[in-house]
């Protein structure tokens, strides 16, 4: 009976987190976007994830030098893939984010003025819509990327078709959370219906 328990107690941890197949993936395949967060210096953002069941993900910042998410400043782009597993005993998923490449673009004069007035990612050459690459810049208001593999660990909840609601900001250097946060208006994505 005690090498019983004992195999249980040791096969129980490992089936409580699965990789998943096509058909799992598909449960987040789509866009998905954040409401309008407004920052405390007073511009506001917006981030839209797209994922496909091929597993690749594109990232998107937009940000904006007003507060209604209306006047475009900017843009940062992350891509790569990503890989999803289930975590049975919570109904969640572990996501494992992997980009390999950042791009900040000026959406305009404006967007490049404010860049350079900032330096921002450590940069005074901003153009408007103009690409940088930013992937291994290390500039602390830049994201501190640092690092042309960049991973990022995290929890979602998910509501098919309807929201995304992950547990962390985008952070390489946090542990994977141990919880999503309804709470965060940058955490919560919903589905983008074309």
């Amino acid at each position: 009976m005690k090498y019983l328990f004992l195999i249980f107690a040791f096969l129980l941890p490992q089936s409580c987190r699965q990789s998943t197949d096509d058909a799992s993936r598909s449960i987040i395949d789509g866009t998905w976007e954040t409401a309008c967060v407004v920052n405390p210096d007073r511009t506001s953002q917006k981030v839209r994830y797209t994922f496909l069941i091929t597993n690749v993900v594109t990232r998107v910042q937009n940000q904006f030098s007003d507060t209604a998410c209306s006047v475009a400043r900017g843009t940062v782009v992350h891509t790569g893939i990503f890989e999803l597993a289930v975590r049975t005993e919570v109904s969640l998923y572990e996501i494992d984010l992997f980009f390999r490449e950042v791009f900040a673009t000026p959406a305009n004069e404006e967007g490049a003025t404010a860049w350079n007035a900032q330096t921002f990612c450590g940069l005074t050459r901003w153009l408007p819509r103009e690409d940088e690459e930013v992937t291994s810049l290390t500039d602390p208001n830049c994201g501190v990327f640092g690092t042309s593999n960049i991973e990022y660990r995290d929890l979602i909840q998910v509501v098919p078709d309807t929201r995304l609601t992950f547990g962390s900001t985008i952070s390489h250097n946090a542990p994977r959370p141990e919880a999503v946060d309804a709470n965060n208006p940058l955490y919560v994505f919903n589905l983008v219906k074309p």
